[in-house]
């Protein structure tokens, strides 16, 4: 492939994949690498290529505040396009590594104008890229963060802006946790030193106020994990004031954090870089500001890499960033008026023939998570009784519906649900976020434990007797939750010391002992009580393909959607009932929820259920003729959840139900259902 031929398909490519933000039009490159640029002021130009410095040591900086020698927000217009480095910021990034962010990691927050096609994508492509000989110092650094260029962000999404990224209905229910955001998911999953920030797209309505307070939080939430900030300026002006810009340059004032005046850089280029010919709106830019955006973004972390590799650095450690919850010593067993941070509101008049129903509450937001305690209640809002409190989390029920199981930290309880009294069966639970205990059919309990390494044991729930089943070096880290009585299926893996697991590998181990077998299927899976298997595997670009195991044979159909967010058996393993999404690939939102009944052998049938809700849980009657569906809705003061008895045959909605709404992102990471 020629240099030219290779700048092309850059361009062609990159032209595309942003049709989604406007449309295209017939565009002539000239350069993959911007030429260097006339000064705007005295100032050097920042693009020209510079001499490679050498690292020597350095005396440890002294944080003080940043001298005001700097230019006024006001200035920003002639703020330098590659940023200085305060010692700030240079705190913040150390700060980071200390808390174990990967140092040859960056993420990007952005939209559509951010994508990996769009933005830095090319430079995690060797051979579709050309450096003249004067940027050839360039290299070092794509070297140095390969891998973070062409990463899929999960806080970059087409339609993103500042408010969607700290919103937990954006985030991709397959790769983050329940409840959390995509800002947070990404700096989890990527453990990032630094963060490019641009969320520029203007809207009607959207005030620099308004876009100042969440850019804000997006701040202080990086800053909060030691991820460094960097605020990026835009080239349009659909506010007609740059009071966008302004408000940027701001924020990086302010918090004394790197700024990328990308507004600058594309002064020199036609029509400031504004593609007029296309967008009579001035909002998108031309190829060669593409250009521009993507070489200076690459030139401001050569800049800060090697100046942050001069400012001395400290050696990685792990370190939590949240307090732990530490249960109520004072805590009594007692009715509750109302559940934490919110209020239950039943759909219809009291009915008598509702059951009860059994769950744990969780309360997160951009800088904690916390656990709210165990509760039971009624299908129509009422009656909530507080089992245990804040700091327990809910594992399992027994199959008779007497005895619940529910831990804190490395402490494994079992609970009698009639009155409330809790028994020790272990100090030694691994202490993940993973599965780590599930009541048998038997009325044992399995569980990993710690001893020395992860081991598989059943415990009695009567003396706490136990009985190994795994072997050393099994490595378990995970449970598959089954009313099956003659196997258990776990995951083998590796947990760090922040307990971040990795999952490697699906295997069975015999109730009765024996050998682990390795299970030779992918995707997530249930277990009915019967023995049968059920995978599902999603992906963006096709259906959800799902896999039944019933002994030797298997049969494969697609699920409607993406992604799945709940299934479930029924209690006699007839029927698998399941929740699915499509998650849009654009935007990274969910535009349609599916319920789907199977059968063996892969007969399917659609439940069809109110739009403008997300089916999170879905629970079986025991005697499988209805359904219990917990949906989530965005409500008028916050957030809402949606409980509702469902008839399977006749589909209509059971008398009872109620509606949970909080101001707070409330969470039930499990829910079971209660004969009265």
């Amino acid at each position: 492939m020629t240099r030219l031929t290779k700048i092309l398909h850059l361009l062609l490519t990159s032209v595309i994949l942003l049709s989604g933000c406007a449309p295209t039009a017939g565009l002539t490159p000239t350069s993959t690498v911007p030429a260097g640029q006339t000064s705007l002021t005295s100032t050097p130009d920042p693009t020209q290529p510079r001499p490679t410095p050498e690292f020597t040591s350095s005396p440890t900086p002294d944080y003080s505040p940043t001298p005001d020698l700097r230019l006024k927000p006001e200035q920003w217009q002639d703020w330098p396009i590659i940023p200085e480095i305060s010692p700030r910021a240079i705190q913040i990034y150390e700060q980071g590594l200390a808390l174990g962010n990967d140092l040859h990691a960056f993420s990007k927050v952005g939209d559509c104008q951010s994508i990996p096609e769009a933005f830095l994508g090319i430079y995690d492509k060797p051979g579709q890229y050309d450096l003249t000989d004067q940027y050839q110092y360039l290299q070092e650094t794509i070297d140095y963060y390969a891998g973070s260029f062409g990463r899929e962000s999960q806080s970059v999404r087409g339609g993103f802006n500042a408010a969607s990224v700290l919103l937990p209905l954006w985030a991709d229910p397959n790769a983050c946790s329940s409840g959390e955001t995509p800002l947070e998911c990404e700096i989890r999953l990527h453990k990032p030193s630094m963060v490019i920030v641009s969320l520029e797209v203007w809207y009607e309505g959207r005030s620099p106020e308004t876009y100042a307070g969440y850019t804000r939080q997006i701040i202080e939430y990086a800053i909060s994990r030691g991820v460094l900030p960097i605020l990026v300026t835009k080239a349009d002006n659909m506010e007609g004031d740059n009071s966008i810009n302004l408000t940027v340059a701001q924020l990086a004032y302010e918090y004394d954090i790197p700024m990328w005046n990308f507004w600058r850089a594309v002064q020199p280029l036609t029509d400031h870089g504004i593609d007029w010919a296309r967008d009579s709106e001035g909002f998108h830019i031309t190829v060669a500001a593409w250009n521009m955006r993507s070489f200076t973004a690459l030139q401001v972390l050569d800049a800060l890499r090697r100046r942050l590799a001069g400012g001395g650095m400290v050696t990685p450690v792990v370190s939590g960033t949240q307090a732990v919850q530490t249960p109520d010593p004072a805590f009594t067993p007692a009715p509750a008026a109302s559940l934490p941070y919110s209020q239950a509101q039943p759909f219809t008049t009291a009915s008598e023939s509702v059951p009860d129903i059994l769950f744990d509450l969780t309360r997160r937001g951009l800088d904690f998570s916390e656990k709210l305690g165990i509760y039971r209640g009624d299908m129509n809002g009422t009656d909530w009784y507080a089992l245990a409190s804040a700091g327990y989390s809910l594992l399992d029920i027994s199959a008779d519906g007497t005895r619940a199981l529910m831990r804190f930290s490395n402490e494994l309880y079992s609970l009698n649900l009639a009155d409330a009294s809790r028994t020790l069966l272990t100090d030694q639970l691994v202490t993940s976020d993973l599965q780590p205990a599930f009541f048998l059919p038997s009325g044992q309990v399995a569980a990993i434990l710690k001893d020395g390494e992860n081991f598989i044991y059943l415990i009695s729930t009567q003396d706490a007797t136990r009985t190994r089943l795994s072997i050393a070096g099994e490595r378990p880290i995970e449970l598959i939750p089954a009313r099956y009585a003659e196997m258990i299926y776990w995951n083998q893996g590796s947990c760090d010391l922040a307990n971040t697991c990795t999952v490697e590998k699906l295997f069975s181990t015999g109730v009765a002992g024996g050998p682990a077998v390795a299970v030779p299927y992918l995707g997530r899976l249930s277990v009915s009580s019967d023995g049968t298997l059920a995978f599902l595997q999603s992906s963006d670009d096709t259906w959800n393909d799902l896999t039944l195991v019933k002994g030797q044979e298997t049969k494969n159909l697609y699920v409607p959607g993406n992604r799945l967010i709940d299934m479930a058996w029924s209690p006699d393993g007839s029927t698998l009932a399941l929740s699915t999404v499509t998650v849009s690939d654009y935007s990274g939102k969910i535009t349609e929820n599916f319920h789907t009944l199977v059968t063996w052998p892969g007969v399917s049938k659609s439940l069809n259920l109110s739009e403008g809700k997300v089916t999170e849980k879905l629970v079986w009657s025991p005697d499988g003729k209805s359904l219990l569906v917990m949906r989530r809705v965005e409500a008028e003061a916050g957030y809402g959840l949606n409980f509702n008895l469902v008839d399977i045959n006749s589909n209509a909605v059971l008398p009872g139900g109620f509606s949970l709404t909080s101001g707070q992102y409330l969470g039930l990471p499990l829910l079971f259902w209660l004969e009265r």
